[in-house]
Protein backbone atom coordinates (compact mmCIF):
# COMPACT_ATOMS: atom_id res chain seq x y z
CA UNK A 1 0.00 0.00 0.00
CA UNK A 2 1.60 3.35 -0.71
CA UNK A 3 0.81 5.80 1.37
CA UNK A 4 2.47 8.97 -0.35
CA UNK A 5 -0.31 8.77 -2.68
CA UNK A 6 -4.00 8.23 -2.66
CA UNK A 7 -5.54 4.83 -4.12
CA UNK A 8 -7.15 4.29 -7.84
CA UNK A 9 -10.64 5.97 -7.51
CA UNK A 10 -12.36 2.62 -8.91
CA UNK A 11 -10.56 0.65 -6.19
CA UNK A 12 -12.91 0.47 -3.53
CA UNK A 13 -10.81 -1.59 -1.32
CA UNK A 14 -7.69 0.42 -1.74
CA UNK A 15 -9.34 3.94 -1.17
CA UNK A 16 -11.07 2.07 2.85
CA UNK A 17 -7.49 1.08 3.42
CA UNK A 18 -5.57 4.08 2.97
CA UNK A 19 -8.60 6.40 4.77
CA UNK A 20 -7.49 3.74 7.69
CA UNK A 21 -4.52 4.32 7.36
CA UNK A 22 -4.30 7.66 7.17
CA UNK A 23 -6.58 8.04 10.45
CA UNK A 24 -3.91 5.78 12.21
CA UNK A 25 -1.08 7.92 11.32
CA UNK A 26 -2.60 11.43 11.22
CA UNK A 27 -4.85 11.30 14.72
CA UNK A 28 -2.25 11.30 17.21
CA UNK A 29 -4.08 13.94 19.41
CA UNK A 30 -7.57 13.87 20.22
CA UNK A 31 -7.31 17.36 22.01
CA UNK A 32 -8.42 19.33 18.62
CA UNK A 33 -11.13 17.11 18.04
CA UNK A 34 -13.18 17.03 21.43
CA UNK A 35 -15.83 19.55 22.04
CA UNK A 36 -16.33 22.12 23.18
CA UNK A 37 -13.07 23.85 21.97
CA UNK A 38 -12.47 27.54 22.39
CA UNK A 39 -13.11 28.59 18.99
CA UNK A 40 -11.16 31.53 17.37
CA UNK A 41 -12.08 33.84 14.77
CA UNK A 42 -8.27 34.99 14.25
CA UNK A 43 -4.70 33.01 13.78
CA UNK A 44 -3.08 36.68 14.05
CA UNK A 45 -2.19 36.50 17.92
CA UNK A 46 1.50 35.27 18.85
CA UNK A 47 -0.09 33.30 21.32
CA UNK A 48 -1.19 30.91 18.60
CA UNK A 49 1.61 30.48 17.03
CA UNK A 50 3.24 26.84 17.27
CA UNK A 51 6.60 25.11 16.03
CA UNK A 52 7.24 21.16 15.70
CA UNK A 53 10.22 19.48 14.67
CA UNK A 54 11.33 15.82 14.12
CA UNK A 55 14.98 16.01 13.46
CA UNK A 56 15.63 17.88 10.91
CA UNK A 57 12.29 19.02 9.83
CA UNK A 58 10.70 21.96 11.92
CA UNK A 59 6.97 22.93 10.77
CA UNK A 60 6.25 26.80 12.04
CA UNK A 61 1.95 27.01 11.98
CA UNK A 62 -0.52 28.53 13.63
CA UNK A 63 -2.89 26.91 15.58
CA UNK A 64 -6.42 28.30 15.79
CA UNK A 65 -9.79 27.12 14.41
CA UNK A 66 -10.14 27.06 10.43
CA UNK A 67 -13.16 27.52 8.01
CA UNK A 68 -13.58 25.85 5.13
CA UNK A 69 -13.00 27.30 2.25
CA UNK A 70 -9.89 29.32 4.15
CA UNK A 71 -6.40 29.30 2.70
CA UNK A 72 -3.71 28.31 5.22
CA UNK A 73 -0.32 28.87 5.12
CA UNK A 74 3.17 27.54 6.99
CA UNK A 75 6.72 27.21 6.90
CA UNK A 76 8.84 24.16 6.85
CA UNK A 77 12.46 24.59 7.56
CA UNK A 78 14.43 21.30 6.50
CA UNK A 79 18.39 20.96 7.54
CA UNK A 80 19.38 20.05 4.62
CA UNK A 81 22.76 18.30 6.14
CA UNK A 82 21.02 16.27 9.09
CA UNK A 83 18.17 15.33 6.59
CA UNK A 84 21.17 13.92 4.41
CA UNK A 85 22.93 12.23 7.04
CA UNK A 86 19.38 10.65 8.39
CA UNK A 87 18.88 9.56 4.53
CA UNK A 88 16.19 11.66 3.51
CA UNK A 89 16.29 13.16 0.32
CA UNK A 90 12.59 13.79 -0.60
CA UNK A 91 10.53 16.37 1.56
CA UNK A 92 6.73 16.69 1.08
CA UNK A 93 3.95 18.23 3.26
CA UNK A 94 0.69 16.78 2.69
CA UNK A 95 -3.26 18.22 3.80
CA UNK A 96 -5.78 15.76 4.45
CA UNK A 97 -9.64 15.03 5.31
CA UNK A 98 -11.14 12.04 6.45
CA UNK A 99 -13.81 10.59 8.00
CA UNK A 100 -13.98 7.21 10.13
CA UNK A 101 -16.94 5.34 11.30
CA UNK A 102 -16.84 2.01 13.42
CA UNK A 103 -19.49 0.09 14.98
CA UNK A 104 -19.86 -2.61 17.20
CA UNK A 105 -22.68 -4.94 16.46
CA UNK A 106 -24.37 -8.24 17.72
CA UNK A 107 -24.81 -10.51 15.28
CA UNK A 108 -25.64 -14.50 16.33
CA UNK A 109 -24.16 -13.81 19.39
CA UNK A 110 -21.05 -12.63 17.65
CA UNK A 111 -19.92 -9.60 18.10
CA UNK A 112 -18.77 -7.79 14.41
CA UNK A 113 -16.98 -5.12 14.07
CA UNK A 114 -18.03 -3.00 10.76
CA UNK A 115 -15.64 0.21 9.73
CA UNK A 116 -16.14 2.54 6.93
CA UNK A 117 -13.35 5.81 6.08
CA UNK A 118 -14.11 7.92 3.54
CA UNK A 119 -10.95 10.29 2.29
CA UNK A 120 -12.61 13.73 1.42
CA UNK A 121 -9.69 15.28 0.12
CA UNK A 122 -5.78 14.71 -0.11
CA UNK A 123 -3.48 17.32 -1.60
CA UNK A 124 0.33 16.73 -1.95
CA UNK A 125 3.30 19.91 -2.08
CA UNK A 126 6.80 18.55 -2.59
CA UNK A 127 9.42 20.70 -1.01
CA UNK A 128 12.21 18.62 -1.66
CA UNK A 129 13.48 16.30 -3.90
CA UNK A 130 16.54 14.23 -4.75
CA UNK A 131 17.21 15.76 -7.79
CA UNK A 132 16.71 19.36 -6.39
CA UNK A 133 19.90 21.73 -6.88
CA UNK A 134 20.01 22.40 -2.86
CA UNK A 135 20.86 18.63 -2.16
CA UNK A 136 24.32 19.90 -3.41
CA UNK A 137 24.51 23.06 -1.27
CA UNK A 138 27.39 24.46 -0.34
CA UNK A 139 29.67 24.55 2.78
CA UNK A 140 28.15 27.83 4.20
CA UNK A 141 24.44 26.79 3.70
CA UNK A 142 22.53 24.74 6.51
CA UNK A 143 18.39 25.28 6.99
CA UNK A 144 16.33 25.56 4.05
CA UNK A 145 12.90 27.40 4.63
CA UNK A 146 10.05 26.55 2.24
CA UNK A 147 7.16 28.23 2.97
CA UNK A 148 3.92 26.91 1.57
CA UNK A 149 -0.26 27.28 1.46
CA UNK A 150 -3.52 25.07 0.83
CA UNK A 151 -6.82 26.02 0.72
CA UNK A 152 -9.49 23.92 2.10
CA UNK A 153 -12.28 22.86 0.00
CA UNK A 154 -15.86 24.70 0.48
CA UNK A 155 -17.88 21.69 0.94
CA UNK A 156 -16.62 19.64 3.64
CA UNK A 157 -18.03 18.92 7.15
CA UNK A 158 -16.57 20.37 10.75
CA UNK A 159 -14.03 18.82 12.91
CA UNK A 160 -16.04 15.82 15.03
CA UNK A 161 -15.20 13.18 17.37
CA UNK A 162 -17.11 10.85 19.50
CA UNK A 163 -16.19 7.31 20.64
CA UNK A 164 -18.12 4.98 23.39
CA UNK A 165 -17.97 1.41 23.63
CA UNK A 166 -19.73 -0.03 20.78
CA UNK A 167 -19.21 3.00 18.73
CA UNK A 168 -16.63 5.16 16.94
CA UNK A 169 -17.05 8.50 14.33
CA UNK A 170 -14.06 11.08 13.29
CA UNK A 171 -14.14 13.97 10.83
CA UNK A 172 -10.75 15.24 10.70
CA UNK A 173 -8.49 17.29 8.90
CA UNK A 174 -4.51 17.31 9.43
CA UNK A 175 -1.44 18.89 8.04
CA UNK A 176 1.47 16.70 8.15
CA UNK A 177 5.02 17.09 6.92
CA UNK A 178 7.14 14.09 5.68
CA UNK A 179 10.71 13.28 5.12
CA UNK A 180 11.50 9.94 3.20
CA UNK A 181 13.96 8.50 1.31
CA UNK A 182 13.12 8.24 -2.37
CA UNK A 183 11.24 4.88 -3.27
CA UNK A 184 10.17 4.12 0.55
CA UNK A 185 6.72 4.00 1.91
CA UNK A 186 7.42 4.61 5.09
CA UNK A 187 8.47 7.90 6.15
CA UNK A 188 11.70 8.18 8.13
CA UNK A 189 10.66 11.83 9.64
CA UNK A 190 7.25 13.07 10.51
CA UNK A 191 4.81 16.00 11.71
CA UNK A 192 1.92 15.71 11.94
CA UNK A 193 -0.85 18.68 13.37
CA UNK A 194 -4.64 18.30 13.55
CA UNK A 195 -6.79 21.12 12.14
CA UNK A 196 -10.16 22.50 13.60
CA UNK A 197 -12.81 23.24 11.03
CA UNK A 198 -16.01 24.92 10.92
CA UNK A 199 -18.11 25.53 7.99
CA UNK A 200 -18.44 29.24 6.49
CA UNK A 201 -21.09 31.17 7.83
CA UNK A 202 -23.34 33.09 5.13
CA UNK A 203 -24.39 36.73 5.24
CA UNK A 204 -27.85 35.75 7.08
CA UNK A 205 -25.77 33.34 9.69
CA UNK A 206 -23.42 36.46 10.65
CA UNK A 207 -26.44 39.02 11.28
CA UNK A 208 -27.78 36.39 13.45
CA UNK A 209 -24.91 37.26 16.12
CA UNK A 210 -26.25 41.11 16.05
CA UNK A 211 -29.48 40.29 16.80
CA UNK A 212 -28.33 38.85 20.15
CA UNK A 213 -26.39 41.75 21.09
CA UNK A 214 -29.53 44.00 22.17
CA UNK A 215 -32.81 41.56 21.35
CA UNK A 216 -36.17 43.10 21.88
CA UNK A 217 -38.89 42.44 24.49
CA UNK A 218 -41.42 41.05 21.37
CA UNK A 219 -38.57 38.71 19.99
CA UNK A 220 -38.11 36.04 22.81
CA UNK A 221 -39.50 32.81 22.79
CA UNK A 222 -40.65 30.71 26.08
CA UNK A 223 -40.89 27.25 27.16
CA UNK A 224 -42.33 26.11 30.33
CA UNK A 225 -43.03 22.72 32.14
CA UNK A 226 -44.21 22.02 35.39
CA UNK A 227 -43.93 18.63 37.79
CA UNK A 228 -44.93 17.42 41.07
CA UNK A 229 -42.64 17.26 43.73
CA UNK A 230 -43.11 15.63 47.34
CA UNK A 231 -40.41 15.97 50.20
CA UNK A 232 -40.54 11.93 51.25
CA UNK A 233 -42.91 8.91 50.63
CA UNK A 234 -46.09 9.81 52.85
CA UNK A 235 -45.40 13.79 51.99
CA UNK A 236 -47.78 16.01 50.22
CA UNK A 237 -47.13 16.93 46.37
CA UNK A 238 -45.44 20.55 46.11
CA UNK A 239 -44.95 22.50 42.97
CA UNK A 240 -42.00 23.62 40.64
CA UNK A 241 -42.42 25.38 37.40
CA UNK A 242 -39.47 26.61 35.06
CA UNK A 243 -39.81 28.93 32.58
CA UNK A 244 -37.26 29.69 29.98
CA UNK A 245 -36.78 32.81 27.48
CA UNK A 246 -34.49 32.91 24.76
CA UNK A 247 -34.31 34.61 21.49
CA UNK A 248 -36.67 33.71 18.72
CA UNK A 249 -34.26 32.72 15.93
CA UNK A 250 -34.30 29.97 13.99
CA UNK A 251 -30.80 28.59 14.65
CA UNK A 252 -28.14 29.90 17.36
CA UNK A 253 -24.30 30.81 15.70
CA UNK A 254 -21.86 29.03 17.68
CA UNK A 255 -19.18 30.41 20.43
CA UNK A 256 -21.74 33.77 21.01
CA UNK A 257 -23.34 34.88 23.63
CA UNK A 258 -26.75 34.04 23.83
CA UNK A 259 -29.41 35.93 26.33
CA UNK A 260 -31.16 33.63 29.03
CA UNK A 261 -33.74 34.16 31.18
CA UNK A 262 -34.52 31.64 33.77
CA UNK A 263 -37.28 31.97 36.10
CA UNK A 264 -38.22 29.02 38.81
CA UNK A 265 -41.14 29.06 40.55
CA UNK A 266 -42.27 27.02 43.80
CA UNK A 267 -45.36 26.55 45.58
CA UNK A 268 -45.42 24.66 49.01
CA UNK A 269 -47.75 21.97 49.67
CA UNK A 270 -51.55 22.66 51.17
CA UNK A 271 -51.07 24.33 54.83
CA UNK A 272 -52.23 26.94 57.36
CA UNK A 273 -50.83 29.89 57.48
CA UNK A 274 -48.03 29.77 61.04
CA UNK A 275 -45.91 32.78 60.49
CA UNK A 276 -45.15 35.63 58.01
CA UNK A 277 -42.33 33.35 56.10
CA UNK A 278 -42.04 30.54 54.63
CA UNK A 279 -39.89 28.45 57.07
CA UNK A 280 -40.43 24.94 58.83
CA UNK A 281 -40.07 24.80 62.82
CA UNK A 282 -35.99 24.55 62.59
CA UNK A 283 -35.95 28.10 61.28
CA UNK A 284 -35.19 26.61 57.16
CA UNK A 285 -36.77 27.43 54.07
CA UNK A 286 -39.85 25.17 53.26
CA UNK A 287 -39.89 22.31 50.93
CA UNK A 288 -39.30 22.85 47.46
CA UNK A 289 -37.05 26.62 48.18
CA UNK A 290 -35.95 27.67 45.28
CA UNK A 291 -32.17 27.80 44.17
CA UNK A 292 -31.00 31.18 44.72
CA UNK A 293 -27.51 30.90 43.07
CA UNK A 294 -26.51 30.20 39.47
CA UNK A 295 -24.55 26.95 40.07
CA UNK A 296 -27.09 25.31 41.45
CA UNK A 297 -29.13 25.05 38.22
CA UNK A 298 -27.53 22.20 36.10
CA UNK A 299 -27.13 23.64 32.29
CA UNK A 300 -26.27 20.77 29.86
CA UNK A 301 -26.15 21.29 26.18
CA UNK A 302 -27.11 18.12 24.95
CA UNK A 303 -25.99 16.18 21.47
CA UNK A 304 -27.88 13.34 19.71
CA UNK A 305 -25.79 11.60 17.26
CA UNK A 306 -26.30 8.59 14.76
CA UNK A 307 -23.55 6.78 13.11
CA UNK A 308 -23.96 5.10 9.63
CA UNK A 309 -22.08 2.16 8.63
CA UNK A 310 -23.72 0.50 5.53
CA UNK A 311 -26.98 -0.71 6.44
CA UNK A 312 -26.19 -0.70 10.37
CA UNK A 313 -27.22 2.63 12.31
CA UNK A 314 -26.37 3.69 16.27
CA UNK A 315 -27.85 6.33 18.07
CA UNK A 316 -25.28 8.00 21.48
CA UNK A 317 -26.06 10.01 23.51
CA UNK A 318 -23.59 12.95 25.19
CA UNK A 319 -23.99 16.06 28.00
CA UNK A 320 -21.64 19.09 27.76
CA UNK A 321 -22.26 21.15 30.99
CA UNK A 322 -22.41 24.50 30.30
CA UNK A 323 -21.65 27.55 32.76
CA UNK A 324 -23.14 30.79 32.57
CA UNK A 325 -20.90 33.57 30.54
CA UNK A 326 -19.14 35.19 32.34
CA UNK A 327 -20.81 33.74 35.98
CA UNK A 328 -20.27 37.03 37.47
CA UNK A 329 -22.53 39.26 35.27
CA UNK A 330 -25.35 36.69 36.22
CA UNK A 331 -28.13 38.60 38.31
CA UNK A 332 -30.31 36.67 40.29
CA UNK A 333 -33.10 38.40 41.56
CA UNK A 334 -35.12 37.24 44.19
CA UNK A 335 -39.06 37.71 44.68
CA UNK A 336 -40.42 38.40 48.06
CA UNK A 337 -42.72 34.83 49.38
CA UNK A 338 -46.21 35.58 48.68
CA UNK A 339 -48.90 33.73 50.82
CA UNK A 340 -51.79 32.43 48.46
CA UNK A 341 -55.00 31.61 49.90
CA UNK A 342 -56.45 28.13 49.20
CA UNK A 343 -59.73 27.03 50.78
CA UNK A 344 -62.23 28.05 52.98
CA UNK A 345 -60.78 26.17 55.98
CA UNK A 346 -57.63 28.51 56.11
CA UNK A 347 -55.30 26.43 54.01
CA UNK A 348 -53.42 27.76 51.43
CA UNK A 349 -49.67 27.67 50.27
CA UNK A 350 -46.36 30.17 50.04
CA UNK A 351 -45.37 30.95 46.49
CA UNK A 352 -41.71 32.20 46.19
CA UNK A 353 -39.57 32.92 42.88
CA UNK A 354 -36.44 33.14 41.24
CA UNK A 355 -35.23 34.82 38.60
CA UNK A 356 -31.96 34.21 36.29
CA UNK A 357 -30.26 36.44 33.66
CA UNK A 358 -27.31 35.78 31.64
CA UNK A 359 -25.54 34.16 28.83
CA UNK A 360 -25.10 30.90 27.36
CA UNK A 361 -21.65 30.37 25.10
CA UNK A 362 -22.40 27.02 22.55
CA UNK A 363 -19.02 26.62 21.67
CA UNK A 364 -19.44 23.61 19.86
CA UNK A 365 -20.08 22.56 16.03
CA UNK A 366 -22.82 23.39 13.79
CA UNK A 367 -25.60 20.85 13.69
CA UNK A 368 -25.00 18.75 10.72
CA UNK A 369 -26.86 15.95 9.09
CA UNK A 370 -24.90 13.56 6.28
CA UNK A 371 -25.84 9.72 5.10
CA UNK A 372 -22.75 8.67 7.41
CA UNK A 373 -22.85 10.85 10.44
CA UNK A 374 -25.24 13.19 11.79
CA UNK A 375 -25.86 15.11 15.24
CA UNK A 376 -28.24 17.56 16.80
CA UNK A 377 -28.31 19.70 19.95
CA UNK A 378 -30.87 20.50 22.81
CA UNK A 379 -30.26 22.89 25.84
CA UNK A 380 -31.05 21.19 28.99
CA UNK A 381 -31.85 23.41 32.10
CA UNK A 382 -32.20 21.10 35.41
CA UNK A 383 -33.59 22.21 39.03
CA UNK A 384 -32.81 19.34 41.67
CA UNK A 385 -34.95 19.36 45.03
CA UNK A 386 -34.52 17.40 48.07
CA UNK A 387 -35.57 14.21 48.00
CA UNK A 388 -35.78 11.09 45.24
CA UNK A 389 -36.70 11.69 41.69
CA UNK A 390 -37.36 15.32 42.66
CA UNK A 391 -35.38 16.42 39.43
CA UNK A 392 -37.60 19.14 37.31
CA UNK A 393 -36.29 19.46 33.94
CA UNK A 394 -36.88 21.67 30.78
CA UNK A 395 -34.77 20.70 27.55
CA UNK A 396 -35.45 22.93 24.42
CA UNK A 397 -34.26 21.93 21.13
CA UNK A 398 -31.73 23.96 19.55
CA UNK A 399 -29.78 24.36 16.05
CA UNK A 400 -26.35 25.82 16.10
CA UNK A 401 -25.06 27.38 12.77
CA UNK A 402 -21.56 28.58 12.00
CA UNK A 403 -20.68 32.34 12.70
CA UNK A 404 -17.24 33.06 10.97
CA UNK A 405 -17.23 34.25 7.68
CA UNK A 406 -14.54 32.47 5.33
CA UNK A 407 -11.70 34.86 5.17
CA UNK A 408 -10.21 36.26 1.87
CA UNK A 409 -7.03 34.54 0.36
CA UNK A 410 -3.98 36.13 1.34
CA UNK A 411 -1.97 38.20 -1.41
CA UNK A 412 0.88 36.56 -0.52
CA UNK A 413 2.11 33.67 1.39
CA UNK A 414 2.60 35.79 5.04
CA UNK A 415 5.80 34.51 6.91
CA UNK A 416 3.93 32.30 10.48
CA UNK A 417 7.06 33.34 12.42
CA UNK A 418 5.95 37.31 11.85
CA UNK A 419 9.26 38.12 10.26
CA UNK A 420 9.26 41.79 8.69
CA UNK A 421 7.68 41.76 4.96
CA UNK A 422 10.08 44.55 3.75
CA UNK A 423 11.55 44.01 0.22
CA UNK A 424 15.58 43.37 -0.50
CA UNK A 425 17.22 44.86 -3.92
CA UNK A 426 18.94 41.27 -4.24
CA UNK A 427 17.78 38.79 -2.71
CA UNK A 428 19.19 35.20 -3.16
CA UNK A 429 16.41 32.77 -3.60
CA UNK A 430 16.87 28.93 -2.38
CA UNK A 431 17.90 27.09 -5.23
CA UNK A 432 15.34 24.61 -5.32
CA UNK A 433 12.30 23.99 -7.11
CA UNK A 434 9.19 22.81 -5.21
CA UNK A 435 7.18 21.79 -8.88
CA UNK A 436 7.71 22.26 -12.12
CA UNK A 437 6.60 25.81 -13.58
CA UNK A 438 4.90 24.99 -17.05
CA UNK A 439 4.58 28.59 -18.15
CA UNK A 440 3.45 29.76 -21.64
CA UNK A 441 2.05 32.41 -23.07
CA UNK A 442 -0.44 34.74 -21.51
CA UNK A 443 -3.99 34.03 -22.51
CA UNK A 444 -4.72 36.56 -26.24
CA UNK A 445 -8.44 36.82 -25.43
CA UNK A 446 -8.81 40.27 -23.32
CA UNK A 447 -12.60 39.40 -22.79
CA UNK A 448 -11.40 37.04 -20.13
CA UNK A 449 -11.45 38.19 -16.62
CA UNK A 450 -11.83 35.46 -14.16
CA UNK A 451 -9.34 33.30 -12.81
CA UNK A 452 -8.99 29.96 -14.28
CA UNK A 453 -6.69 28.43 -11.67
CA UNK A 454 -3.78 29.58 -9.27
CA UNK A 455 -1.11 28.09 -8.03
CA UNK A 456 2.69 28.94 -6.26
CA UNK A 457 6.03 27.55 -7.01
CA UNK A 458 9.05 28.94 -6.09
CA UNK A 459 12.24 28.84 -8.40
CA UNK A 460 15.56 29.29 -7.94
CA UNK A 461 17.35 32.35 -9.38
CA UNK A 462 17.70 35.80 -8.25
CA UNK A 463 15.77 38.74 -7.55
CA UNK A 464 15.84 41.86 -9.16
CA UNK A 465 13.81 44.75 -8.19
CA UNK A 466 12.85 47.95 -10.40
CA UNK A 467 10.95 50.73 -10.14
CA UNK A 468 8.47 48.83 -12.87
CA UNK A 469 8.93 45.33 -13.25
CA UNK A 470 10.36 42.57 -11.03
CA UNK A 471 12.83 39.81 -12.68
CA UNK A 472 13.53 36.28 -11.73
CA UNK A 473 16.68 35.37 -13.19
CA UNK A 474 18.86 32.08 -13.69
CA UNK A 475 20.60 30.65 -15.96
CA UNK A 476 18.07 29.55 -18.23
CA UNK A 477 14.96 31.42 -17.50
CA UNK A 478 13.86 35.41 -17.40
CA UNK A 479 10.81 35.62 -15.91
CA UNK A 480 8.82 39.05 -15.76
CA UNK A 481 6.36 39.81 -12.82
CA UNK A 482 3.89 41.97 -12.07
CA UNK A 483 3.26 41.22 -9.11
CA UNK A 484 6.20 39.79 -6.50
CA UNK A 485 6.37 40.01 -2.73
CA UNK A 486 10.32 39.50 -1.49
CA UNK A 487 10.44 38.16 2.32
CA UNK A 488 13.98 36.58 3.81
CA UNK A 489 14.43 33.35 2.93
CA UNK A 490 11.61 33.02 0.37
CA UNK A 491 9.34 34.79 -2.86
CA UNK A 492 5.81 34.23 -3.68
CA UNK A 493 4.90 35.22 -6.92
CA UNK A 494 2.09 35.20 -9.63
CA UNK A 495 2.66 34.12 -13.33
CA UNK A 496 0.23 34.85 -16.27
CA UNK A 497 0.13 32.49 -18.06
CA UNK A 498 -2.22 29.84 -19.98
CA UNK A 499 -3.76 28.19 -17.08
CA UNK A 500 -3.07 30.73 -14.53
CA UNK A 501 -4.25 34.43 -14.60
CA UNK A 502 -3.84 37.06 -12.00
Amino acid sequence: EDKTHPPHPNNARGWRNAGWALLQRHISDWRVLFWPIALRSSCSSNDLFMSSNDGPLTLHFHDCTRVAGETIYGLVDIDVRAALEDGINQVCVTLCGTIHARLSVNIARTTVHKEQSIILFYTRLPLLSEDSDTLRFSPGEKTLSSPFQFTFPHDVPPSFHTRGKHHEGTIAYCIEVAGRKAGDVTARRQIRQLISLVPPASITQVAARECLTFPRESEWREYNTTKKVRRGILGSDSEAHLKLSIPDLAAYPMSSDIPFVLRVETATEPMRKSGEAPLDKRRKPMFPAPPTESGQVGMHLHRRMEIHVGRQTSAAEDDFELDSRPSADTRVVVDEPQWVAGDRKGRGSWHRAVTFRGSLNLALVPTYSADYLSWKYSLRFVVRFPGKANEVELEVPICIHPSFECPPPPMEIPDPRSVDPKSHGNLELPAYVSHALRLAHPPTDSSHTGPIGRTTAVASGTLKITDEHTFLTSEDMIYTMTQGVARPGHLVIDISHDLITR
